[in-house]
């Protein structure tokens, strides 16, 4: 068998375990197969475009017509009331707005970890929330004062086959997202952890290859 065919047999028997019983999240991350929201892309180390290289994306829609994300590990030195004057006194006069990516850089979105459900917002994963609405956002600052909330300036985004195309080329990564990488304050390694976690993944699997080419 080639080693090639053992690669792809490890990892599948690589994600099985993890999903049976999962390592916990500083030592392997959970690969996954296909794009689709609520799910990281980490960009390779081959990625030159400067909108996008070391950074992750966290997929907030996916579809035929497209696929739109927030970069979640670039920070900016503007302050969220500075930029949304309406929640001066609600929302942490420290907080700083993200930048989530290149496109409408003047409009802002949000994504908000809560144990309270939000109706009018879309649920990407466990407690994580993607949230377009000032409406909705005053009512959390002013009901919810255990919720995180990352500010986001701008988004990324893909037309119909762009996304699936840089991912067959190698310029992306994709693995299972968590809400502790989206809300961490420290965003500078970010990216240089995951493509570390990931690294250790690969050579987890080349171990099993040229183990069973041994047999």
């Amino acid at each position: 068998m080639c080693a090639q065919a053992l690669r792809l047999i490890a990892l599948a028997c690589l994600s099985l375990s993890l999903t049976a019983a999962p390592a916990p999240a500083n030592i392997l991350p959970e690969i996954v197969r296909e794009p689709q929201r609520g799910i990281f892309l980490v960009a390779a180390k081959s990625l030159r475009d400067p909108n996008f290289s070391r950074s992750v994306v966290l997929l907030t829609e996916y579809g035929r017509q497209g696929s739109i994300g927030l970069i979640v590990n670039k920070t900016t030195t503007v302050s969220v009331v500075s930029t949304l004057p309406e929640l001066d006194g609600l929302a942490d006069s420290q907080a700083k707005i993200r930048f989530g990516g290149p496109v409408q850089i003047q409009s802002v979105r949000l994504l908000v970890s809560t144990a309270t459900e939000i109706p009018s917002a879309a649920r990407l994963f466990a407690d994580v929330y993607f949230v377009n609405s000032t409406a909705t956002l005053q009512l959390l600052l002013a009901d919810d004062d255990e919720a995180e909330i990352n500010y986001y300036a701008g988004f990324s985004g893909w037309s119909s086959g762009q996304l699936e195309r840089e991912i067959a080329r190698g310029d992306w990564h994709l693995i299972k997202a968590n809400s502790k990488t989206i809300f961490e304050h420290d965003t500078a390694n970010i990216w240089l952890k995951l493509i570390e976690r990931l690294e250790g993944t690969w050579v987890l699997i080349d171990n099993i290859v040229v183990a069973d080419t041994r047999l």
